[in-house]
């Protein structure tokens, strides 16, 4: 404060007006400070709680001491920090004839450091003219009104902060630092890591290159366990420790060595506090809070305020930590969802969908905002037979079978469906997975249609068979045709046998291969006469050269691919004409081309021409015998 317009200093004899005089007792005994200024500005009354304020001893000390030297040992500041002049002060306003409203004023005793607020309210005595005699000017004490006020804006502030990002790390520095500039002058929060040690994640203090020396100090010198005043000793305990003063002493009782008591001391700890962060019963950290100002001792109450931002903090920290285990347990468990090959559906008690995962949207042609609106049973073909089903499984808690699903097109889907109840904490869901079974039922109807081929394949011939050898029977004579019919129908029996065997062998890996040396031009000459003898109406041309080494090959196997291929070609030209066959010497190799005029294979049936059981769909085929293997068994062969 500025020794503008000071009036000189004065006796501490002072001219009583009655009235004042007459209250003088009375006001010395409120705690409101007092101060009484004639119209020269000086003081003539000040009561015990006023002189306080201005740090003397009492309103006697302070009225026997210069107005000049009073006004040097302190500082008043408004509510924006803006340092007040002398003349300034509502009591020298109101003098000078303004009307002040009440102002609440920052005092700092510069002596001590101290800091006090008060609420002043200046009010003038005047004369019979009309002149003002006296100010009265009333100081109430305001300070823990505004230390509870600036406490409960930083938690507000600071839960502000907290509630806003669930990356808690970032969040409580900002709370350090907020508290570095309001309650501290240094703040550190610390840990527990994965293996039980307090780490220190914040620190923030007010001088910033303070912050360095605290991290070097606590990565040289962590909490000691055994030492029953450190973070680690006070978290184990689950309560907060307050020290109100360190003095030096002890400080050099907890030093480790010389460099540990440096490094303290060079912290600067005045005052202390402690925190545990426990939240779910779970203890989670530290907050620590130092004052470094020898004029600001924390006390219980400041240790009640520590322990609600620590409460807070705990929370936040839980929150996050939670959030994150979710978000994990979520990654873990959309992971298993998505990836799972099996179509997946979640629904809750109420029957409505929550979840599904890409394999489902997939089969069903649905997107998953599309089935989250959908409910139970409505993607079943047949509701009414679901609703049976569905019953069995509210009955039971468990339901497996084979449905048709509804995809959205319209198109059906047979399933194999599994449904479970799965209880969580949040109630309890429907878990249903399901496998698309079209293969298997197509391989499953592939089966019936052989095993129906099989007995019309075999039920011919034998028929064929019966009928000769009765005929024989009842003429007792020889009949030459009779006995070549019967020839036939054997060797078709022990071609459908043969085939059967080698989709057998084929199927299940198996193939053992004879290899011997094979007159390559013998063999096709072979073939093609026993192909030849089935038929009148189809001549087989074979064109080879003259001569070909032998090859290794087994010379059985080798022959029935070129019998399929010679009878496939005969039967698929049903109204006769020309069959080809190739042999060409390739040095290393032998090929051979079965080729004919027939009808011909439609274009969409070559990819699956050598499947098992296979018969390509064609007008002019639809009468043509055979259970589809000798395709499929030739390559087979060629294959091994």
């Amino acid at each position: 404060m500025g020794t503008d317009d000071i009036p000189a200093t004065k006796a501490p004899l002072v001219e009583w007006d009655h009235a004042l005089s007459a209250f003088s007792f009375f006001l010395q005994g409120i705690d409101e400070g007092v101060f009484v200024q004639d119209e020269t500005r000086r003081i003539v009354f000040a009561n015990d709680a006023g002189a306080h304020l201005c740090g003397f001893a009492s309103g006697a000390d302070m009225l026997a001491t210069p107005v000049a030297d009073v006004v040097r040992r302190f500082m008043v500041f408004d509510e924006s920090g803006s340092l007040f002049a002398f003349s300034q002060l509502p009591t020298q306003r109101v003098l000078a004839g303004e009307t002040v409203p009440e102002l609440s004023l920052r005092w700092v005793i510069l002596e001590t450091g101290e800091e006090r607020w008060s609420s002043v309210k200046a009010t003038p005595v005047r004369g019979a003219g009309g002149e003002v005699q006296f100010v009265v000017s009333i100081f109430r004490d305001i300070t823990e009104q505004r230390k509870t006020e600036a406490q409960s804006r930083f938690l507000a502030t600071a839960s502000t902060l907290l509630a806003e990002s669930l990356g808690y790390e970032e969040t409580l520095q900002q709370v350090a630092d907020l508290a570095v500039i309001e309650i501290a002058d240094w703040c550190g929060v610390d840990i527990l890591d994965e293996t039980g040690t307090l780490v220190p994640i914040v620190v923030g203090h007010r001088d910033p290159e303070k912050i360095a020396l605290a991290l070097e100090f606590r990565r040289r010198y962590p909490p000691d366990p055994a030492n029953p005043g450190s973070s680690t000793a006070i978290l184990r305990a689950g309560k907060a420790v307050l020290f109100p003063e360190i003095p030096d002493a002890l400080l050099v009782e907890a030093a480790q060595d010389a460099e540990h008591l440096a490094m303290l001391r060079a912290l600067g700890l005045h005052s202390l506090m402690v925190v545990p962060l426990i939240a779910r019963e779970r203890r989670l950290g530290t907050l620590t809070l130092v004052s470094s100002d020898p004029a600001h001792s924390y006390d219980a109450e400041d240790l009640g305020f520590a322990e609600e931002l620590g409460r807070r903090a705990a929370v936040a920290i839980d929150n996050a930590r939670l959030y994150h285990e979710s978000e994990f347990a979520e990654a873990r468990y959309r992971g298993l969802f998505e990836g799972t090959a099996d179509a997946v559906l979640l629904a809750d008690a109420s029957g409505n969908y929550v979840d599904a995962n890409p394999a489902i949207c997939e089969l069903l042609g649905y997107s998953r905002e599309e089935l989250v609106t959908m409910r139970s049973g409505s993607l079943a073909a047949d509701h009414a037979w679901w609703a049976i089903q569905r019953e069995q499984f509210v009955r039971e808690g468990t339901w497996r079978g084979e449905l048709l699903m509804r995809r959205k097109d319209g198109t059906t889907v047979p399933v194999e469906g599994r449904l479970t109840k799965v209880v969580l904490s949040t109630g309890v869901l429907t878990l249903g997975t399901f496998s698309d079974i079209t293969e298997r039922r197509e391989a499953e109807e592939e089966r019936r249609r052989f095993i129906a081929m099989i007995a019309h394949e075999l039920r011919n011939p034998l028929a064929s068979l019966q009928g000769y050898a009765q005929l024989l029977q009842r003429r007792e004579q020889y009949d030459a045709k009779a006995i070549e019919t019967i020839l036939a129908q054997a060797r078709r029996l022990e071609r459908l046998t043969l085939d059967l065997r080698e989709t057998v062998l084929t199927e299940t890996g198996i193939r053992s291969l004879v290899r011997v040396p094979v007159d390559v031009r013998a063999l096709v000459r072979a073939a093609t006469e026993q192909a030849q003898v089935t038929t009148d109406a189809h001549p087989i041309e074979v064109t080879m050269p003259p001569t070909m080494p032998p090859a290794e090959w087994d010379a059985d196997r080798i022959a029935q691919v070129l019998g399929n291929l010679l009878l496939n070609a005969i039967k698929y030209t049903p109204g006769g004409g020309t069959v080809d066959v190739m042999v060409e010497d390739r040095g290393d190799a032998a090929y051979l081309r079965v080729s004919d005029h027939g009808i011909g294979v439609p274009a969409e049936a070559i990819p699956r021409l050598f499947e098992p059981f296979y018969r390509a769909t064609n007008a002019q085929a639809g009468s043509m015998r055979g259970m589809g293997l000798g395709l499929s068994i030739s390559r087979a062969i060629v294959a091994a």
